[in-house]
C-alpha cells in the first residue's frame, strides 16, 4: 500500500472505529459493574460478551451493542458508556466481540452477532432477561450488523457448532446510527470502497451477488423489526442516502421506522452541536426502551 492510500486508510479507519456508544455521555449515578462471558468458540478463538447487568430483579429487556470499525477494527470496550446508561434504564446490555475482516469476511461477522443473540436468549434466566425482548444497537459497521439481525429470518446465519442453533437470532428492534444499508453498485459509498473490499473480499462491482446479500435493504420483509435510524446530514463516508434508502425499503414493507437527521453532522455525528448529539442519544435510548417494553 503506498503512503497516500495508507493515509486514507488511517484517516478513514479513525472515523469508522467508533463503536455504538462512541461519544455517548457518561451515565448519571453509580456505574454498572461490567462482566465478561464467552458466548462461543470459533476457529479456536473465544468470542466474548461484555455484560452490563441491571441491579433490580428481572426479567428485563436486553440489547446487543455492536461496535463499529469498518468490520475490521474496534472492540466491545467502546460500548462501556452506552452499556452503563442503558442498564440504568433497565436494559441488560451485551457488547459483542465478533471476528474481524480481512482475516474473516462476510458473513462471519453477521454469524457471530446472530450466535451472540442466540446465546443471550438461551442464557436469559441467568441474567434476569426476557428472551423475547432482545434489541440490537450499532453505529457505522456495527449498525449494518444490527440491521442484518433485524431483517434476517430467525434461523438464518447459523454456526454449525452452535449448541443454540434452534434459538432465534433475530432482533426485536434495531437502533441504527449512520449505518450502511445498501452496499450494491452505485449505492455503495465511494469513500468506503476499501473497507467494503476488506469485508466482502472483492472490490465493489466485482461480486454483485455477495454485495447484494450483505445489504440489509435486500432482506426487508413485512415481519422485520422496527428500526430507528440516526444519521448526520453531512456524512460523506456513509451518506445520508443510505439511511433514506433503508427507511424507504421499510416503508414499502410497512415496517415501523423513524429517521432522525442531525444537522451539520458528519460521520459519528462529528460537527453536530452538543445539544443535538445529546438529543439524538436521548431519543434513541427512549425509543429502544419503549419498543422493548411493549
Amino acid at each position: 500500500m503506498d503512503l497516500h492510500r495508507q493515509s486514507l486508510w488511517a484517516l478513514g479507519l479513525a472515523a469508522l472505529v467508533c463503536g455504538a456508544g462512541c461519544g455517548h455521555r457518561a451515565p448519571a449515578g453509580e456505574p454498572t459493574e461490567q462482566q465478561s462471558v464467552v458466548y462461543g468458540i470459533a476457529a479456536g478463538e473465544e468470542l466474548t460478551l461484555d455484560v452490563y447487568p441491571v441491579a433490580t430483579p428481572g426479567p428485563h429487556p436486553a440489547c446487543l451493542l455492536i461496535h463499529g470499525g469498518a468490520w475490521s477494527a474496534g472492540s466491545p470496550a467502546s460500548e462501556r458508556g452506552l452499556g452503563q446508561a442503558l442498564a440504568q434504564r433497565g436494559v441488560v446490555c451485551f457488547a459483542v466481540e465478533y471476528r474481524l475482516a480481512p482475516e474473516y469476511r462476510y458473513p462471519t461477522q453477521v454469524q457471530d452477532c446472530a450466535r451472540a443473540a442466540r446465546w443471550v436468549r438461551a442464557h436469559a434466566a441467568e441474567y434476569g432477561v426476557d428472551a423475547d425482548r432482545l434489541g440490537a444497537w450499532g453505529a457505522s459497521a456495527g449498525a449494518h450488523l444490527a440491521l442484518m439481525l433485524g431483517t434476517m429470518e430467525p434461523g438464518d446465519y447459523q454456526s454449525a457448532d452452535d449448541p443454540n442453533r434452534q434459538v432465534s437470532g433475530k432482533a426485536r428492534c434495531v437502533v441504527d446510527f449512520f449505518g450502511p444499508a445498501d452496499l450494491r453498485g452505485s449505492a455503495c459509498p465511494p469513500a468506503a470502497a476499501m473497507y467494503l473490499t476488506r469485508f466482502i473480499g472483492e472490490p465493489p462491482g466485482a461480486a454483485p451477488d455477495e454485495y447484494a446479500d450483505a445489504s440489509p435493504v435486500t432482506h426487508v420483509t413485512s415481519d422485520d423489526a422496527p428500526v430507528l435510524l440516526v444519521h448526520g446530514e453531512a456524512d460523506r463516508l456513509v451518506p445520508l442516502s443510505q439511511s433514506r434508502a433503508m427507511a424507504a425499503a421499510l416503508d414499502a414493507a410497512r415496517v415501523e421506522n423513524e429517521l432522525i437527521v442531525v444537522k451539520h453532522a458528519s460521520h459519528n455525528l462529528r460537527g453536530a452541536t452538543g445539544p443535538d448529539r445529546t438529543a439524538a442519544y436521548d431519543t434513541a435510548e427512549q425509543w429502544l426502551v419503549q419498543h422493548l417494553i411493549r
